[in-house]
């Protein structure tokens, strides 16, 4: 199964253009677009959402997570030209049916390789440790937004329900009750407000 990263660092000389890869191809200077959508991608993540830091041994990770999307930010003792330390970020998105564990891996894989093509250090076992913590974050992430997904179901048998007695009641009494329509609409109303709050709670309350 092919999974899809892409990554972006600084140039650690300050000059020249940042390192930039999408899909396994090193983005030249002049994929203009493709780096903007890059970057642009990065920053949505980043900006919506508040990272979760792990740090091992000399390394951090920092991982943010929004709906499918994620970034990770890796630091560890690399420095750019100024003495400063210079982080490398992965993008990319997780589908719902993923082998976690295998596609962890891969991107793991995939950093250390990314590290190797633009001529960084190697990338050391801290770092990598790190990385697979801050990923582990996602797994129950993943869970959590799936979560709503269980009252749908209710919805929608709550409404066929609704239905059946309309129709039930019009068959043998040949009128419709009314207020057992409505208490009906009411469970069902409820059950939309609680899955409606409950993502809200999700995206901007729960950290």
């Amino acid at each position: 199964m092919n999974y899809n990263f892409s990554f972006w660092a600084q140039n650690l000389d300050n000059m020249g253009d940042d390192h930039a890869e999408k899909n396994g191809k090193l983005l030249e200077s002049t994929d203009t677009e493709e780096r903007e959508a890059l970057t642009w991608q990065i920053s949505q993540v980043t900006m919506n959402t508040k990272g979760e830091e792990i740090t091992f041994g000399e390394a951090s990770a920092t991982i943010y997570f929004v709906k499918s999307e994620f970034v990770l930010k890796v630091i560890w003792s690399q420095v750019d030209r100024s003495g400063r330390k210079a982080p490398i970020a992965c993008y990319g998105e997780i589908s719902e049916n993923v082998d976690f564990d295998e596609w962890t891996e891969k991107c793991v894989e995939a950093f250390e390789q990314f590290t190797h093509k633009i001529g960084r250090e190697n990338f050391p076992e801290d770092a990598k440790q790190a990385s697979h913590l801050a990923l582990q974050k996602l797994k129950k992430k993943e869970v959590t937004w799936k979560q709503p997904q269980i009252f749908l179901p209710i919805i929608g048998i709550l409404l066929l329900a609704n239905l059946m007695t309309c129709g039930l009641m019009y068959l043998t009494i040949g009128k419709i009750i009314y207020l057992v329509v409505i208490i009906n609409l009411i469970l069902i109303l409820i059950n939309i407000v609680i899955v409606g709050l409950y993502m809200v709670w999700l995206k901007y309350i729960k950290k």
